[in-house]
Formats: C-alpha cells, sequence, structure tokens
C-alpha cells in the first residue's frame, strides 16, 4: 500500500476509484488528479484494485499520492466499499478508473463539501469523449443512453463515475451491495433517496468518460449490466418471465425515444440495430443466468 501521511484532521475528502484491469486507462485518470486547480494532497486519494492481473498496480505506485488497497472479492461494489472502510474524511467522492476528472474538479468538491448537509448527494455531470478507435454509430449510441447524469437524478438515482455523499450517510444506509457486479450504484442511491437523502445534480463537478471502442465492448457490458439486474430482480422474487418482459419493455421505450431523435436516417438506422442487438444479448444472458450460470464479469 502507499500512503501519504495525512492526518485524519487534515483530510476533508477522500476520493474512491475502484479498478480491475485497467492498465491502459488508470494512468491517465491519476495523471488528471495531478493537474487540479488545487494540490491533489488536500484529499486521501484512495485506488481499489479489485484482482487485477494486469500492469494495474505496478501503474499506479507510480502516483506517491494514492493509497492502494486490494480486494479479492470481484466486483466494484465490493471494492468501493472497503474503500469507504479506508477512507478517514467526512465526505467521499467516487470517480471510475476509466474518467478523467476536470481540473477544477476537486475544488468544486471541496466547495460543495464545505457547506453539504449528511443527507446531501451530489451527483457531477460525466461527458463523453470519443476515442481514436470508436466508431461513429458505437459513439453517438453512448452520447444518446451512457451516463447521462442530469436525466439520472431526475429519475431518482445517479452512477458512481461522479458522485459526492456523505460517508457516514452512505454507510448508515448500507453502503453498496457488494454481491452485485453491475447496476449497485442506482440500488443504492435509489435507496438512500427512499431514506430522505437529496440528490442534486451539479453540471460543474465534471469528469470525462470514453465512450466504448465498438459492438463487442458494448455487447460485454450489456451482458454485466445484465447480470446486475437479474440479481436485483432475483433478490425481489421476481421470475424469469417477468424479468424478460420488463427487459424487453425498457428496450422497446428506448427505441420509440430514439426514433424520434433528429439525426440522419443512416445514422438512426445504425443505432436501432445496436438496440436490437442489446436487447438480443440482454435476453440471452438472463436465460444463461436462469439456468445457474455464474454472471458474466468484463
Amino acid at each position: 500500500m502507499n500512503t501519504v501521511g495525512l492526518s485524519d484532521q487534515a483530510i476533508p475528502l477522500t476520493i474512491i476509484i475502484p479498478v480491475w484491469n485497467g492498465e491502459d486507462y488508470i494512468g491517465r485518470c491519476l495523471e488528471s488528479l495531478k493537474r487540479q486547480t488545487v494540490p491533489i494532497t488536500s484529499a486521501q486519494v484512495i485506488v481499489v484494485d479489485n484482482g487485477s492481473t494486469d500492469s494495474t498496480p505496478h501503474i499506479v505506485k507510480e502516483f506517491e499520492f494514492v493509497e492502494l488497497w486490494h480486494q479479492p472479492v470481484p466486483g466494484s461494489y465490493s471494492a468501493r466499499n472497503l474503500g469507504l472502510e479506508k477512507a478517514k474524511a467526512e465526505f467521499v467522492l467516487f470517480t471510475d478508473a476509466d474518467c478523467v476528472a476536470a481540473p477544477d474538479w476537486l475544488e468544486r468538491a471541496l466547495h460543495l463539501a464545505s457547506f453539504a448537509r449528511d443527507l446531501d448527494i451530489f451527483a457531477g455531470q460525466i461527458k463523453l469523449f470519443r476515442e481514436p478507435d470508436a466508431g461513429k454509430v458505437i459513439a453517438k449510441f453512448e452520447e444518446l443512453t451512457a451516463f447521462n447524469q442530469a436525466s439520472n437524478v431526475s429519475y431518482g438515482f445517479a452512477v458512481t463515475a461522479n458522485l459526492l455523499c456523505h460517508k457516514g450517510t452512505l454507510l448508515k444506509f448500507g453502503a453498496f451491495d457488494g454481491n452485485l457486479l453491475s447496476g449497485g450504484d442506482v440500488e443504492t442511491t435509489k435507496r438512500l433517496v427512499s431514506n430522505g437523502c437529496r440528490l442534486k445534480y451539479e453540471p460543474e463537478l465534471l469528469v470525462s468518460h470514453p465512450t466504448r471502442a465498438g459492438l463487442l465492448s458494448m455487447l460485454r457490458k450489456q451482458r454485466r449490466v445484465t447480470g446486475g439486474k437479474w440479481a436485483l430482480g432475483t433478490e425481489k422474487g421476481q421470475g424469469l418471465l417477468a424479468l424478460l418482459r420488463q427487459d424487453l419493455a425498457e428496450a422497446l421505450k428506448r427505441a420509440r425515444w430514439m426514433i424520434r431523435e433528429p439525426m440522419p436516417a443512416t445514422m438512426k438506422m445504425g443505432i436501432i440495430s445496436v438496440l436490437f442487438v442489446l436487447a438480443l444479448t440482454s435476453q440471452l444472458e438472463m436465460l444463461r443466468l436462469a439456468v445457474g450460470a455464474n454472471p458474466y464479469r468484463n
């Protein structure tokens, strides 16, 4: 473990980043933290490695301001829970290993934390950027569907790619469900809101996130997300047919919405095709899980 030797009183905020086999992007994420408008030593920075088999831990160790912890239990939510255990600050700020923080991200988070109350949750903006090898259709699909934090908040949830909250409140209401491999941030923030927390969208609290490189990476994500839906649904006593119908209804609702979006006809056809393939993948993944297969982890 790396440690920066900060006293508990000196830490107003803890940044928590889970990572698994992230050698291609964790360095970029941590470099963005080095370039903040306030010293990164103003915060405790925790990276929780989730059993990487690549060079991720070695890359993280190159950043002296980072505390590196190891969580062998699979799943980013188990990793985040370990980060919570190790956090010394009153407020915790979550992001993902493939995100890039805006230069004033920490400064704005510190400002929000300075007047926030225990039940306040701040969901920051997640701006997508296109990697050089990302296809246009996939990039547009992600732009329309992925990480729309403003929309998320309007529905009473948020994702942990950019989330600031009170550590004690999060622990009080059960932290993250460590059994989930996907969807745990949605489940957790909904649970917090149902217990009286105030969820607010903060567009100036900004990180950037890459779009998926291609259809294969989207299919992998879809299988993982479906596993999270399956776990949450079965915990609530929902059966296979109910979950299949619910999943299909969501896909049809999204298709109707996309058809109304203003864009060239060829782009619209491509996006609807992607949606169809993802919906089929989700249905097949649920059938696989129904016969006892393990949830997919990409």
